[in-house]
Parts: C-alpha cells; structure tokens; sequence
C-alpha cells in the first residue's frame, strides 16, 4: 500500500511572501488546520494554527511557518507515512515529488487506509 493511493492531492496551499490573514481566511473557508506553503512553486514550510498561536504577535508567513518539514514521497509505503506521523507527533505528511507538492497525506487519510 502506497502513500499515492491514499493523500489528498488537490492541496490547499499558501506562497510566500504572504501573511497571517492570507493563512487565517484559507483556514476558516476551508476548515482545515494548516497548509503547506510554497515559494516558486517548492514546499518550503508548513504552517498550522499551532504556529499562529505560538507567535500571536508575528505576521510574516516565513516566520511563523515551520520551515524544512518532513516530507515523503508517492511510493513511500503507507505504513513507513504512519509511523513518521507517529514518531514525530504531527497530523499531516506533504508528499513531495521532484522537489514539488504532489499532494498531502494526513491522519484522516490513514485512518480511511
């Protein structure tokens, strides 16, 4: 079972430059609690409302994001995607190919493997 077959990939994202708002408005029509963010089409962070709470005083996006997430790729088998989501206490995987965003897995997509 591959992480291809289960990850969102029509993904909700933010580019940078960009701020607090632009992450806030995406969160709130969206309902989802954080995104990766891109500059020049490649991920460079995720951002999530842990981040925004963390620096409540910050606006700028790349320093409120986590920058260098981890990341997997489309042929990484489901079970390695799960036991990184495990291992380092987050929700969401982006799954990068080529240097670009193929698509996100997260904890709800596990949970429907």
């Amino acid at each position: 079972m591959l992480v291809k077959d289960y990850m969102t990939s029509d993904v909700v994202n933010v580019d940078i430059p960009g701020n607090r708002d632009d992450v806030l408005k995406i969160l709130k029509r969206t309902g989802i609690s954080g995104v990766p963010v891109l500059k020049n089409k490649k991920l460079v962070g995720i951002i999530t409302r842990k981040d925004l709470l963390r620096k409540p005083e910050e606006t700028q996006l790349g320093l409120l994001m986590t920058s260098k997430p981890i990341t997997i790729e489309p042929d990484t088998d489901i079970h390695e995607a799960a036991r990184l989501l495990v291992t380092h206490r987050i929700r969401r995987l982006p799954v990068v190919e080529d240097n670009k965003l193929a698509g996100l897995l997260s904890v709800a997509d596990l949970i429907h493997a």
